[in-house]
């Protein structure tokens, strides 16, 4: 069992790399990086962003490109679906089974929700709750 001066350690550490791994995300969709407030509970992943959703709409509807960026592949809500599970899951070793994405347009906060997988009977557990103990 881990100490608590090791659980506080690796916490932050598992939040900071999914928070990096889905803010490149939303760069790309975006065209540009916003914090990412991540919070990690057991098999469940939360990550907020703020005053994020208009430039996401935007980067969907390709109006805020950078004349000096080369064109942009197509960017679908279903592109950015695939590619925020499998930012997660890479990070964390485990497998998406549910993703919720709620965007309030009014408010300009986004906030995703992942829930990994358990592991098969007899398996050791996931990445994410390992470091929460």
């Amino acid at each position: 069992m881990a100490t608590p001066d090791e659980s506080q350690t690796s916490a932050p550490t598992l939040n900071t790399a999914i928070g990096n791994a889905l803010g490149l995300v939303w760069k790309d969709y975006a065209g540009r990086r916003f914090p990412v407030e991540t919070d990690v509970s057991g098999t469940r992943i939360a990550c907020v962003l703020e005053n994020a959703v208009q430039s996401f709409n935007d980067g969907l509807a390709g109006t805020n490109d950078d004349p000096a960026d080369p064109p942009p592949s197509v960017r679908t809500v279903a592109g950015y679906r695939r590619a925020a599970i499998e930012a997660v899951a890479k990070v964390t070793h485990q497998r998406v089974s549910a993703f919720v994405s709620k965007h309030n347009a009014k408010t300009d906060v986004a906030t995703e929700v992942f829930i990994l997988a358990a592991p098969p009977r007899g398996r050791s557990v996931p990445f994410a709750e390992r470091s929460q103990d």
